[in-house]
Order: C-alpha cells, then structure tokens, then sequence
C-alpha cells in the first residue's frame, strides 16, 4: 500500500532512522505544544527538545515496571539500581534519549522509597509537563504527606 502523503506516528529512536527502511523518504514534523513558555512556534524533535520535555507528545519515556514483592529481593533491587543509572549512558548508542541528572536522581528515590503506581494521576492529560515534571510533582506531594503526618507515606498501587 502506497501513501505518498501519509502521516506515520513514531517514536524518537525510529525517528532517527535506527528502525525505518525509508528514512530518506521521510522527516520528523515540529509540534506547536500550546505552552507559552516554548514560544509560539513549533518545536522540532532533538536530543534537547525530548529529553527537555519540550518536544510533546509524539515522546515519550520508556517505563520499568517491578512488582512490590520482587523489589524486596535484593538481586532484583541491584538489578534495577544498575539499569536506571546505566540505561542514559546506554541510551544514545540506541537511539534513545537518557534520563537527565534530574530524572534520574527522581527514579532512583521513588524506587528506594519502593513508591508504587503511576505518577501521572490527574496530570496525565496536561499538555506541556514533561515525565520529570510529573515526577517531582509526586515527590512533593509524598513530602508534604510525609511532612502532615509524621510518617513515610507511601503511595497505594492502582
């Protein structure tokens, strides 16, 4: 099937041609995300732009999920310490785009803090907020929790 005008969604490492049998036919579309704070102009997809979280929506991170009760066990533990604060050194060599300093300093506390769930709540549909932004806002809101009662509060899985 032949779509000469066609619009394909995908993501960051396909768009660097990594994945794509056709990259010389295509390009990666600047998105206008409707937030002030970028400009008024559209914002092309870059290292910069992605993992800034300027560039939205068409990236998006790449999650890991572990069970509560694995991440009891130690190896498993080990395991994840190893791959988030190795998976953005490993990142650019797959087309990917790392985690920034931030981002990481925020999956390494919420994983020791063993916080459960998804973080993007009733942000989820905010354009404009970036997976760190999303992170930190759940950070403050387990402090300040933590902060009223006393005690380390810890978020309940969906």
């Amino acid at each position: 099937m032949s779509a000469p005008r066609g619009i394909i969604s995908r993501g960051w490492t396909q768009a660097q041609g990594r994945d794509l049998k056709n990259q010389d036919r295509l390009r990666a579309v600047p998105i206008d995300d409707e937030v002030d704070e970028n400009g008024k102009v559209a914002i092309a997809p870059s290292l910069a732009t992605v993992q800034s979280g300027e560039y939205q929506p068409l990236a998006r991170p790449l999650f890991l999920y572990v069970s509560t009760k694995s991440a009891a066990r130690k190896e498993v533990a080990d395991f994840v310490n190893f791959y988030v604060k190795s998976a953005r050194l490993v990142a650019p060599d797959v087309g990917s785009v790392g985690l920034s300093p931030e981002m990481l300093d925020l999956s390494v506390r919420r994983f020791d803090e063993r916080r459960t769930g998804a973080v993007f709540g009733e942000l989820a549909d905010v354009i404009g907020l970036s997976a760190t932004d999303l992170m930190q806002a759940e950070t403050e809101a387990v402090s300040a929790r933590t902060d009223a009662s006393g005690a380390t509060a810890k978020r309940a899985a969906p």
